[in-house]
């Protein structure tokens, strides 16, 4: 019923209804962007799904089955609260179902007439997960049956969740947080399909050994800390200047002081920063002053694709040094000295 791999992909399955393609779309927001393998980074944002929930509630109403398909990396473990990763929620009590991380455990909680409102009696807990690992999960159901695969091994085969989807209602698919927010989860997300029947063991290893020969090739980059003093800024665009785009780097010029990470000759550089996220100022950004020193971990720029189409501000008067970007998990870290 849904299907997205990565911005790159065409992210197209065909309709089997309407006897049509149909690519599953959605939007970022707020502070969330893609990584550099074209993944979702959800940290202080989310993914607004767009024109399939109806699509999914009255697929998985005929069946009474559903397969939920991920491939998930938790950026930190949450100390606080149960953190939604993928929710087909209207708010924080109603929801058709969800999958969550709950401390470091993975979670999930899905509505049949026998479970609540909100499919927290029970809520199954699925697995243990380390922060910074990718896992691949598949979480399958239907009546009297709900089975968890991670990895492409079954983890989990309980019979404690039953009932039907008649009490299923119209609700919002949303990716990083529950609907209506408060419930923000960090971390990078791919690899998501969502199917209307439930999938079979050789189903479930088959699809992760397609996905580990992907992760397989990913190779970390080299990410540098440096203690650099603004030289020269670029100034803030105005809204206007984004026309259709809804996010936009500046590119600053500073002189490193002190390289606390990595080995770093240059001490003259360009970083790349987030001037706008979903249309919104990022106001660290804007509240920069030359001559200030500031605490930058960064990435060379070339070693993050995804930032080849957006939209560059760059008012710096020298243009051939080296190049690097602004790497944080989101908008609110940034330390100045």
């Amino acid at each position: 019923m849904f299907l997205w791999e990565n911005r790159r992909q065409p992210n197209e399955i065909f309709d089997a209804e309407a006897q049509t393609p149909r690519y599953c779309t959605g939007r970022l927001r707020n502070f969330a962007k893609f990584d550099r393998y074209y993944a979702m980074d959800l940290a202080e944002g989310t993914f607004d799904v767009e024109g399939v929930d109806q699509i999914l509630l009255d697929a998985c109403q005929r069946t009474d089955q559903l397969t939920l398909e991920a491939v998930i990396t938790s950026v930190t473990i949450p100390s606080k609260r149960t953190r939604r990763i993928i929710t087909f929620s209207s708010g924080l009590d109603s929801r058709n179902f969800a999958l969550a991380q709950k401390r470091d455990k993975l979670v999930f909680r899905l509505r049949t007439p026998k479970t609540n409102r909100d499919g927290t009696k029970p809520e199954i807990t699925l697995y243990t997960i380390d922060a910074g690992k990718p896992h691949h999960i598949v979480v399958a159901y239907h009546p009297g049956r709900l089975v968890c695969y991670i990895n492409g091994e079954r983890v989990l085969s309980i019979g404690d969740v039953r009932g039907d989807f008649s009490n299923w209602s119209s609700q919002r698919l949303l990716f990083g947080d529950e609907w209506g927010g408060k419930r923000d989860w960090a971390g990078k997300l791919e690899g998501v399909a969502i199917y209307n029947r439930f999938l079979s063991p050789e189903e479930a290893r088959h699809n992760y050994a397609h996905y580990a020969k992907r992760l397989k090739t990913r190779k970390p980059v080299a990410r540098f800390v440096v203690e650099a003093k603004l030289r020269e800024k670029t100034q803030m665009p105005t809204i206007a200047k984004l026309q259709e785009y809804p996010r936009a780097l500046v590119v600053h010029t500073y002189d490193v002081q002190n390289v606390l990470k990595g080995r770093l000759d240059s001490r003259r550089i360009l970083v790349a920063h987030w001037a706008f996220l979903d249309l919104q100022p990022v106001l660290l950004i804007c509240e920069k002053k030359v001559g200030d020193l500031y605490q930058l971990e960064l990435e060379r720029f070339d070693d993050n694709p995804q930032l080849e189409s957006e939209l560059q501000f760059n008012d710096c008067e020298e243009f051939d040094l080296p190049f690097f970007y602004y790497v944080s998990q989101g908008q609110k870290t940034e330390g100045q000295k």
